[in-house]
């Protein structure tokens, strides 16, 4: 990415993530696997990086779109959630239909 203001690089921006990986009995990262093929990931947080007093909160929860609708989504969020045992905080977007709609 090339920029003549004060943009980030993609390289510099992906640096905010390298945090995951630095607070290994706090802040929890993985990659979620469907036959050994990366397809998404989720990035789990225990205090101080939690709201509100919970014990966990999903920071962070993607699977590619073409495993999604096949109980992949929700097989992951349950052996992630089963990892760790407390009270979590989860936070979710609307899901939006763009195609079919009538």
């Amino acid at each position: 990415m090339f920029e003549d203001d004060e943009t980030l690089t993609l390289n510099e921006q992906n640096k905010v993530f390298d945090i995951w990986w630095s607070k290994q009995s706090i802040l929890f990262p993985y990659l979620i696997r469907v036959d050994e093929i990366p397809v998404g990931f989720a990035l789990v947080a225990s205090p101080p990086y939690t709201p509100h007093g919970s014990d966990f909160y999903i920071n962070e929860f993607f699977i590619l779109r073409s495993y999604r609708g096949r109980g992949k989504v929700e097989t992951a969020a349950v052996k992630v959630i089963n990892n760790h045992h407390g009270a979590w905080e989860l936070q979710t977007n609307p899901m939006h239909k763009h195609f079919g709609e009538g």
